[in-house]
Order: structure tokens, then sequence, then C-alpha cells
């Protein structure tokens, strides 16, 4: 049997649905012509939730492009050894 899911562990579940729902948002049509609304009705998740898990659409944005850095300057992919 499945053990149940922490709050934790949900809370995390949604914040990665809200960035992967951000990121496609903004690939497609732009920072500026995306909204938390859209972002929210995307993830499935509140308006009042992804503003209480990330506080704004800019700190999504940051939260996406610090990923990206991290991914980008691994030291364990080739062209940075």
């Amino acid at each position: 049997m499945p053990r149940p899911k922490t709050q934790e562990e949900k809370s995390d579940a949604s914040m990665r649905k809200a960035l992967k729902a951000a990121l496609a948002l903004f690939s497609r049509q732009g920072y500026r012509a995306t909204s938390m609304r859209q972002i929210a009705s995307r993830c499935r998740l509140s308006v009042g939730n992804l503003s209480h898990h990330f506080g704004s659409q800019e700190a999504i944005f940051l939260r996406l492009t610090d990923e990206y850095w991290e991914v980008l300057l691994d030291a364990a992919l080739p062209p940075n050894q």
C-alpha cells in the first residue's frame, strides 16, 4: 500500500507543476503575455495557492532562470570539464 504523501511532498509537487506550466507559457507566449491566472489554470492550482508558493510571476521566472543556470553550469557536463 502506498504511503500517504506528506504536506511537504504535496507542496513540492505543486511547485514543480507550476514551474513546468510557467516554463511552457513563458516559452510559447513570452513573460509579459503570461499572467499568474494563466499559470494557475494550466497547472490546476488556484491563483492564491500559486501566490502562496512563489509570491509573484517575477519570482517564478527567477526560479526558472536559477534552475536553468544550475543545469548549464553543472561540473559533470562534458563542456564544463
